[in-house]
This record gives structure tokens, C-alpha cells and sequence, in this order.
């Protein structure tokens, strides 16, 4: 997961992921219906666009179950329901229905998202994953013939994630983990030790303090962040109210977190704008011929752009727009009067 791991919405998939893919398979062994799995299922599909991975992963084992023919076609039918229901739940988001369409809205543009790019052969944690699931298969063919299918469902759903995009790399890594340990366990012939008060107080102890230590890093990062060009606050801050501006993709986030009164064009939420879109802000970006259909179709009268960049120059040069004001490697520039 190391390529993955950043302070975004994802971190939620590649945690339930885990879980979800360990509640399944202690459910294929016990056969015990886990119907908190639906809580939280709702709470993943208000989370992160990927939150279909938890009932995908659990109609997998369920029908892996099936296929063995180790449980009656009437027990499988509460396990079958889990699921099913997790589906349904996801429509009850604060978004509604809508939501359930959302896994198809970033097919569009995923030809220009580097991390929805396939990943290559030798990176290593493309290489890792493959490790994880040869593990997983000297185990299964060690396993006994009716008790397979579930797994290997499972490692193709993970080798799909990991041939497809760089991005779900880290969640076939999520999904094999459980599978990994469990064979690991097996193939070493090492009991699994039980859990003492202690062990569980001290997980409890260095977890609250994690997101206490988490809690002042962000506020102190809040007062001075990173990203954007935070010498032009002033400036921004007393544009009008709604007003449109035209912006480096890269400080998209920041302007909305940072000055929401202002309607930015473009930023790193690429799954919201339409392919149309991107291209006009490609274009307004590299500063090619067409250009200023962007600058028109927007509406903005400001922009805020690197002072070193080729909107900058044709901005300033071409269309005449003045500086009103320029910090941090950023100028915020506006256009002549009509």
C-alpha cells in the first residue's frame, strides 16, 4: 500500500477493505451471518466512491461457498442477503440513489489521472502483491478440494485490481492480506496466540494517542498549510462573494478549503468534471491555440495562475490582463474591463 497512503478519503477503502475481506472469511469457516458488515457498508458508501468493494467481496465468498457445496443452498441465503443489502444501503447516503452510479462516473476520465494509469511490472509493490497471492496459492493447492473456491475468487478479484490500475494496487494488497496471513499461520504451523489485557490495552493506548499526536499536527498545519499561495489570502479574500476564477489545477483543493466564497474551474476531484472540461482546462493550461474558449466558457474574470507559467504569458502579453497581485510564485491576475 506504500504508494497509496496519503490524508485522503481512500484510506477508509483500503482500511475496510481489510476488514471486510477478514469478517468473509472467518464467515466461510464458522458460517455466522455478520450483519453489521451493512452499517458499514453505508458508512464506506458516505466515505469513498469505492465503498461497492465490501459487497463484491462478500458475494465472492458467497458464491465460493456455493461452488464447494460444503452449506446448504437455505444457510447460504442469510449469508447471500449481507451483501445484497449492503447494496441497497448505499442508496440511503445522504446522496441518494445517484450514488449507485457513481463507480462508472471515472471511467471517462481516467485516461488522464496518472494513478489510473496500469502500473508497471517492476515496481515493487506491484511485485509484493504478486508475492502475496503465490503465497496464498502454495497454500490453497495444499488445502482440501471443496474448500478452495471461495479463495480463489478472491485472488482474482485481487490480481484484477492489481493488473488494472497503479491506484488499486494498494487494495488488491487489502484483499490478499487476510488470505497471506491465514496461509502464513498454516504453512509455518504456528498457533495463533491469544489476545491478553494487555496486548488490547496497549493497542487501545497507542491508537488514542496516534490521533491525538494526528490532531495537533493538523492544526498547526492548518495555520500555515503547504499548498497554495498563501500570501494572496488578503487579496482573495475580498473578491466578491461566488466570483469565478480560473486556477492552477494543483490549487483547486486548497481555494476551496481555504476561500469557499470563490467558484474555482478546476481541481483535483477530476471525476466530477467532464472530459470536455478537462480538455478546455488542458488547453488553458499549456496555453495552445483555443485557449480562451476555456476563459470564455467559465466566465472568470480573475485567475490564479504560477507567475512562471504559459497562462501567465498569455494572459498578461496576449489578453491584456493586469496584475493585481502577486506572492509565493503566484499571480492573481484580472481582466480588462469589456
Amino acid at each position: 500500500m506504500s504508494a497509496s497512503l496519503s490524508p485522503r478519503p481512500q484510506l477508509v477503502t483500503f482500511a475496510l477493505t481489510v476488514v471486510t475481506a477478514d469478517a468473509w472469511l472467518r464467515t466461510s469457516e464458522d458460517l455466522r451471518p455478520r450483519w453489521w458488515l451493512i452499517p458499514v457498508s453505508w458508512l464506506w458508501a458516505c466515505s469513498h466512491g469505492m465503498w461497492f468493494l465490501g459487497p463484491v467481496v462478500g458475494g465472492l465468498v458467497v458464491l465460493g461457498m456455493a461452488f464447494e457445496r460444503r452449506v446448504a443452498l437455505r444457510r447460504l441465503a442469510p449469508l447471500a442477503a449481507i451483501p445484497l443489502m449492503s447494496f441497497v444501503v448505499a442508496a440511503f447516503t445522504p446522496v441518494g440513489p445517484v450514488l449507485l452510479a457513481s463507480p462508472f462516473q471515472v471511467g471517462e476520465i481516467t485516461a488522464y489521472i496518472t494513478e489510473w494509469q496500469p502500473v508497471s511490472a517492476t515496481e515493487p509493490v506491484f511485485i509484493a502483491a504478486l508475492l502475496l497471492v503465490a503465497v496464498v496459492l502454495i497454500h490453497a493447492a495444499r488445502e482440501a478440494e471443496g474448500r478452495r473456491w471461495h479463495v480463489f475468487l478472491l485472488l482474482l478479484l485481487a490480481l484484477a485490481l492489481a493488473f488494472t490500475y497503479a491506484r488499486t494496487v494498494a487494495i488488491a494488497g487489502a484483499v490478499l492480506a487476510p488470505l497471506a496471513a491465514a496461509a502464513l499461520q498454516q504453512l509455518t504451523r504456528q498457533d495463533r496466540s491469544p489476545v491478553t489485557r494487555r496486548e488490547v490495552g496497549l493497542s487501545v493506548c497507542f491508537g488514542a494517542g496516534a490521533l491525538a499526536l494526528a490532531a495537533i499536527i493538523a492544526s498547526t498545519g492548518l495555520r500555515s498549510p503547504g499548498l497554495g499561495p498563501n500570501g494572496l489570502n488578503a487579496q482573495l479574500d475580498a473578491l466578491p462573494s461566488r466570483t469565478v476564477v480560473c486556477n492552477d489545477w494543483i490549487d483547486g483543493g486548497w481555494l476551496i478549503w481555504r476561500h469557499p466564497q470563490l467558484r474555482v474551474t478546476i481541481d483535483p476531484r477530476a471525476e466530477i468534471y467532464s472530459v470536455k472540461h478537462i480538455r478546455g482546462y488542458q488547453s488553458f493550461a499549456a496555453a495552445v491555440p483555443g485557449w480562451e474558449d476555456y476563459v470564455r466558457d467559465t466566465g472568470c474574470r480573475y485567475a490564479l495562475v504560477s507567475q512562471t507559467s504559459a497562462t501567465y504569458e498569455a494572459l498578461t502579453k496576449q489578453a491584456k490582463w493586469r496584475v493585481a497581485a502577486s506572492a509565493d510564485g503566484s499571480a492573481l491576475l484580472q481582466a480588462p474591463s469589456p
